[in-house]
């Protein structure tokens, strides 16, 4: 870059520095935006924050400057940010008093939408020191919108304009911080038999004060019976005497103290429970939780017999031989949790007093995963992995022997040192859902390249190729990809983030949609002129939804009462495009299991809404989380 210089009066001289200042490649403002929080879990408590950063070491007076485009705020006089110190603009002070402890400034006019916004920071002459645009979802983190998180700048020198450069809050480098309060097959757990209520009254058994009678045992998990997998198995001695827990009594009562270390507390706990078939999940005596249940009502030990309300829908999902692990998660304040000893509490049922098994484990972790306003963000690190952004295929559904180029647009002022693509194949009639093991393992990867050799076009473009063979593509295979970088000094990033609930990149190889024929009756197949043919490109011309799953679990959800709205995992095609790891379940009960409708509900995971069309093919204005 050339800078020619001409003699100017000194106020001139002085706005054009500052200007230069500004815009020159890699060169920042003092304030930085630097933390937003657009989108609470609890729509009910409007904590929306946005935190500015002077990352100088010089304090900075911000009186009369503004922020402006989404939000209108023009920040009152001698609001002076001490060097390395944030200050928090909140649109509701009072909530974000209540929830996070100190006052901040505002409140604002306008909102954060979820859907994204534009967030400009001027000063007093009104020059726009920095701008976002944020985006829920890649390349913007995920969890930030709507589960808690707020969007957190890695680092205070990065162009905070590009998604990669934030991480939703608690992810330290991608990974939520977390401990472990208490392992799954822990020795200690506290159980008794469901032969009657645990104590009297009915809730007090859920409470740490609460004192046990002999009919308590300690005991190993998972407890239960039926798969010889249990580590205290009901139906073998010692615990089968008097007698087996099938065709004797319907529930488990369980429950095990767990301690939180003294010092900041967590603010969620994450619940990994292995059910068989379900549960009501209290922490201090409240309820957090239920999984496979059938309703909201109180639980007695022998409900589902003689009269009394159901209890647990017949349920085991599992992988590979073993429970798939189901998680809830818990902020700190419903749990009731302080430092010091907790106590967990667990009332598991079987499906009916003869079902084929029953078993129950849970592991505790607790999780730093709020925002962190007025604080160091959890998120920051000391070299910022590679920027990744503009990830695509191309084409967008290929068919059978197709290849399938890949690029991605990858940056770092560090100089990126390598690209990688991971990709993973999926044949028909062999769904791998997220929580299998093969989802894990089952990866294969290429170099990316930006040398201008085929497939790359251009060198040195930042745009990254590589090509998926045509021998991968076969017709209704679906193939999920993901890209990893590293820069010189070492840092490394894949994407899609952990944060993201479908953590790759898909697209589904399809040949297109066959003739059809069909008679109207049974049996009028041979009989001429009773049967319709309708030629393949008619078919071709309406919309084509394809649900991928596994044949176990779309059997259960439509030919099993007993997995009645039991979610299970799969993907949909529509309009070309995948979306992976949603979840499914049957839609009625009578229509389904009595009068073989095959109805289902299907909903879509956090920023990867349907994007349908009506009956014209237009897009509808607003996605769909669910159909």
């Amino acid at each position: 870059m050339m800078l020619s210089f001409t003699l100017l009066p000194h106020r001139l001289v002085l706005f054009v520095a500052i200007l230069l200042l500004l815009t020159l490649p890699g060169l920042r403002a003092a304030m930085v935006i630097n933390e937003i929080h657009y989108s609470p879990s609890d729509k009910t408590r409007p904590t929306e924050f946005i935190e500015l950063l002077n990352f100088s070491d010089s304090p900075v007076n911000l009186s009369g400057w503004r922020l402006t485009d989404a939000v209108q705020f023009t920040f009152p006089s001698n609001t002076l940010v001490p060097a390395q110190q944030t200050v928090v603009i909140a649109g509701t002070p009072s909530s974000f008093l209540t929830n996070f402890g100190f006052a901040p400034l505002g409140p604002w006019v306008g909102r954060l939408r979820r859907s994204g916004a534009n967030i400009q920071l001027r000063d007093t002459t009104g020059l726009v020191v920095d701008e976002v645009d944020y985006r829920p979802g890649f390349p913007w983190p995920t969890a930030a919108r709507g589960e808690g998180a707020s969007i957190e700048l890695i680092q205070p020198t990065l162009d905070n304009s590009l998604g990669g450069s934030w991480r939703s809050s608690g992810y330290s480098q991608g990974i939520v911080s977390s401990n472990s309060y208490l392992a799954l097959q822990d020795p200690s757990w506290r159980f008794r038999k469901g032969t009657n209520e645990a104590s009297i009254p009915t809730n007090a058994w859920r409470f740490l004060s609460f004192v046990e009678d002999g009919s308590w045992q300690t005991a190993q998990a998972p407890i239960g019976f039926g798969d010889n997998d249990d580590k205290t198995d009901l139906s073998k001695p010692p615990w089968n005497v008097p007698t087996p827990m099938q065709n004797n009594y319907i529930s488990l009562y369980l429950r095990r103290p767990f301690v939180v270390p003294d010092g900041p507390l967590p603010t969620r706990l994450r619940l990994r429970v292995v059910i068989e078939d379900g549960c009501v999940v209290w922490i201090n005596g409240r309820e957090v939780g239920r999984l496979n249940m059938r309703d909201k009502l109180e639980k007695p030990f022998d409900a589902g017999l003689t009269g009394r309300p159901l209890g647990a829908v017949a349920h085991k999902a599992v992988s590979g031989g073993r429970p798939v692990i189901q998680e809830l998660l818990v902020p700190t304040r419903s749990a009731d949790l302080a430092t010091g000893t907790n106590l967990i509490a667990i009332h598991a049922f079987n499906s009916s007093l003869n079902g084929l098994g029953v078993s129950i484990d849970c592991a505790i972790l607790g999780e730093v995963a709020d925002p962190t306003p007025g604080s160091p963000n959890a998120t920051q690190v000391a070299n910022a992995p590679p920027q990744i952004r503009q990830v695509d295929h191309i084409p967008l559904q290929p068919a059978a022997s197709n290849s399938v180029t890949i690029t991605a647009r990858v940056t770092d002022p560090d100089r990126v040192g390598s690209v990688m693509l991971e990709y993973q194949a999926v044949d028909p009639g062999r769904y791998i859902r997220k929580s299998d093991a093969a989802y894990l393992t089952n990866w294969i990867s290429l170099p990316m390249n930006d040398e201008g050799v085929s497939p790359d076009l251009t060198r040195g473009d930042g745009l990254y190729t590589a090509v998926i063979p045509a021998g991968v593509q076969t017709h209704r295979r679906l193939v999920r990809y993901r890209v990893v970088a590293a820069d010189l000094l070492g840092a490394s990033v894949r994407v899609p983030y952990p944060d993201d609930p479908q953590p790759n990149f898909a697209y589904f190889v399809y040949d297109g949609v066959p003739g059809w024929e069909g008679a109207f009756k049974p049996g009028d197949a041979g009989v001429q002129g009773r049967v319709q043919r309708f030629p393949s490109d008619l078919m071709r011309s309406l919309p084509v939804y394809h649900l991928i799953a596994n044949e176990q679990d779309v059997n259960r959800s439509q030919y099993d009462s007993g997995f009645d709205g039991v979610p299970m995992p799969g993907a949909l095609v529509y309009d070309g495009r995948v979306h992976d790891h949603i979840t499914f379940h049957n839609r009625g009960e009578f229509s389904t299991y009595v009068s073989g409708k095959n109805k289902w509900r299907l909903h879509f995971n956090n920023t990867h809404e349907l994007q349908a069309r009506d009956n014209r093919g237009r897009p509808y204005d607003e996605t769909w989380d669910d159909i």
